[in-house]
């Protein structure tokens, strides 16, 4: 025998089922409005579901509170997305250098070299020093390089002279323009293009390792920028000249994610006759081609810069390099 239900029990019953469905009501119809985008305050939600004004004002604020919940972490996502589209895929603002080296010379800076005004060292290398200057001739800003002392003999002389002839046969908006070369006060310069906002690849890539996430369309900006140096290094090599360190240490990156090929100092003109020494080795082990590693003079042609340039290819695309010696 079934016992009897309490008094009361059908109606609590009916006052949940009843409070459930308005606020199943409720919830359909302020996503609707939502989805609408009708703004409804709980003034409107509580004429509309009368007698439940309490259970209805409780789920419009936990509605609101999801809303804006979610509404933020869109807006987060958004910004997220907006900087991964809009930072450039290669070019990085140079970073200040933490310890500049003083320069070989005597204090430089602010003085006067014949006619250039040497405004501020810029960075070193094997052969020379980099400073921005001003040709005070023709009132413009060069990057004036100075070969160093210690390389100053008949060989070192040779290859900055070479340096110049070969920079100098090339016109092409990714090859760094040389304008002139000479002596001054014992100096040896030569006076090129300066880059402003430039950054070398190198850089570039550091960077990329360490923010360990790519731009958005990264792989097609690295094919479009490969590309163009490519077309740069083809004039070269229709001009004579072979490059023989093709790196990335030597490819800067415009601000307009544009290549520019610098540093002919080792490069190789195929209409003169050699400067380097039999056996020498000459170049960047990590990007030689294997003829280019053995040293070997006879047969060496444009193609040991195609195949430096397929290496630095291989970095760009895996931010690793594909040989890293023995």
């Amino acid at each position: 025998m079934k016992t009897p239900p309490e008094p009361g029990r059908f109606l609590e019953k009916d006052c949940a089922d009843e409070h459930g469905a308005a606020v199943f009501d409720f919830v359909v119809a302020y996503l609707d409005d939502l989805d609408a985008g009708r703004e409804q305050g709980l003034n409107d939600y509580l004429r509309r579901f009368p007698g439940q004004d309490s259970a209805i004002a409780a789920e419009y604020l936990r509605q609101e509170k999801l809303r804006n919940k979610h509404s933020a972490e869109g807006d987060q996502n958004e910004d997220a997305l907006s900087t991964q589209s809009e930072k450039p895929a290669l070019h990085r603002a140079a970073e200040p250098a933490q310890s500049m080296p003083s320069s070989a010379f005597r204090p430089l800076e602010g003085e006067y070299l014949g006619d250039f005004h040497l405004l501020r060292l810029m960075g070193r290398g094997g052969m020379g020093e980099v400073w921005e200057a001003e040709q005070l001739s023709l009132s413009r800003r060069v990057a004036l390089k100075l070969l160093l002392p210690q390389r100053i003999d008949q060989q070192g002389l040779d290859y900055f002279a070479r340096e110049a002839r070969a920079g100098g046969r090339l016109a092409h908006p990714g090859i760094v323009s040389v304008f002139g070369t000479g002596e001054d006060e014992g100096l040896h310069w030569i006076a090129m293009e300066l880059v402003d906002g430039g950054c070398d690849l190198r850089h570039s890539l550091e960077s990329l390792r360490e923010e360990g996430e790519l731009p958005k369309d990264y792989y097609r900006d690295v094919a479009k920028f490969v590309a163009e140096l490519a077309d740069a290094l083809e004039v070269a090599h229709a001009a004579g000249v072979i490059h023989r360190d093709l790196k990335p240490a030597n490819v800067l990156v415009t601000p307009e994610e544009r290549p520019k090929l610098l540093d002919f100092g080792l490069a190789k003109l195929t209409d003169e006759m050699s400067i380097s020494i039999a056996g020498d080795l000459v170049g960047t082990y990590f990007y030689m081609s294997p003829e280019q590693v053995a040293a070997k003079r006879a047969g060496l042609d444009h193609r040991t810069d195609i195949f430096s340039l397929g290496v630095m290819l291989y970095e760009m695309l895996t931010l690793v390099r594909p040989f890293e010696g023995d």
